[in-house]
């Protein structure tokens, strides 16, 4: 993907960052410090590094509202007609919009500074209701923090691609991380779920 940013400059960013924050896994660590890079000095690109922290963000922020309306329009049908599968209810949703209403902001917020957890973070954004200003305001900030960071890293590294390489690939690590502990969650929670269920069979069929 970092070839479209290549040969294709702003545009080519800000499809990529579109698409990997519309919940594609593209690795923005990978795209960003590329990205910077090519606006160091001596890179011969014509890319300025202000332009691709704006041109990022901006890309970030379209497409968590990509992600965002997906879960706003069709995430409460989705668990509704799905959740079952995965033991999730209507009150799960309710808990859901309840948290994201006191808790959204903080969440949005670092979650779009987190490996990983920042390309899905905007789908359960939306399907707990949060509402579009704060949530367009809070991912804003979290991108431009994260867009910023990665952005500045490549640029003063320049054509050290061998450290650039290196930075991303602990990232990578870290997201991988994040992700085994989401699975690991995931699990717990369905297996909790499923014996919760199993006990509230058990005791409607005894009474």
């Amino acid at each position: 993907m970092h070839n479209l940013i290549i040969h294709y400059g702003y545009f080519g960013l800000l499809f990529v960052t579109i698409l990997e924050s519309a919940c594609i896994p593209i690795p923005s660590e990978i795209t960003l410090t590329v990205a910077g890079s090519l606006a160091a000095p001596g890179a011969g690109s014509h890319l300025n590094i202000i332009a691709v922290i704006i041109v990022a963000a901006v890309g970030e922020l379209l497409g968590g509202f990509i992600a965002w309306g997906v879960g706003r329009t069709g995430g409460r049908a989705a668990v509704l007609k799905f959740g079952k599968y995965v033991m999730l209810d209507v009150k799960d949703l309710e808990r859901a919009e309840a948290y994201f209403q006191k808790r959204g902001k903080i969440t949005v917020l670092l979650g779009r500074i987190l490996p990983v957890v920042r390309t899905f973070i905007s789908l359960p954004a939306g399907t707990g209701e949060m509402g579009p200003v704060q949530f367009g305001l809070f991912t804003i900030v979290g991108s431009g923090i994260w867009c910023t960071a990665l952005g500045l890293i490549g640029y003063f590294l320049g054509n050290q691609l061998h450290l650039v390489n290196t930075i991303d690939a602990v990232l990578s690590n870290v997201g991988y991380l994040i992700a085994a502990v989401a699975v690991v969650v995931i699990g717990l929670f369905v297996f909790h779920r499923t014996k919760l269920k199993r006990h509230q069979k058990e005791s409607a069929q005894s009474e």
